[in-house]
């Protein structure tokens, strides 16, 4: 495949969505309309999806084939009682997927600590999943966190 940029023009999803094998493309749609939600564009190849001013997810395309879904659950400070609420499987789901460091700035050094559930972890920026080319199965769970991050956005609000 080859790489390319729609950053100029803004092209629509279902454009940039070409850039995917159908496979992949299909799962992004299935995501897309099992969580009833509206990616908007926001950045070259990348769109998010909001929720009375909360982001809820977002997610990028690329050209070599892949897309790549980043999703918090809670804010950093409310992370520990969300996932204490979830099922064991998906608190697993959570920790086995979090966003890693990778050293994209040498200053980082590991990255960011958090410690969730009182472990340590190292990520980069706020703790998320981070998921490329999502199985049936972590559409899922993607699914379920949707819903959970939405109470969370609205339990802020009402707070």
């Amino acid at each position: 495949m080859c790489s390319m940029s729609y950053k100029e023009n803004k092209a629509p999803l279902g454009e940039i969505a070409g850039l995917l094998p159908d496979a992949e493309r299909v799962n992004l749609f299935s995501f897309i309309e099992r969580t009833k939600t509206t990616p908007r564009w926001y950045a070259t190849n990348s769109f998010n999806v909001r929720y009375k001013n909360g982001i809820i997810y977002r997610f990028s395309i690329s050209g070599d084939g892949y897309w790549q879904i980043n999703l918090t659950l809670a804010k950093p400070s409310d992370l520990d009682e969300t996932l204490l609420a979830l099922p064991e499987d998906e608190r697993e789901y959570f920790i086995r997927n979090l966003r890693r460091c990778r050293q994209c700035n040498p200053k980082h050094g590991k990255g960011k600590r958090f410690v969730i559930l009182g472990r340590e972890h190292w990520g980069c920026a706020e703790p998320e999943v981070e998921v490329t080319n999502p199985s049936a199965g972590d559409i899922d769970m993607l699914c379920r966190y949707t819903e959970v991050r939405k109470q969370n956005i609205l339990r802020r609000l009402t707070a």
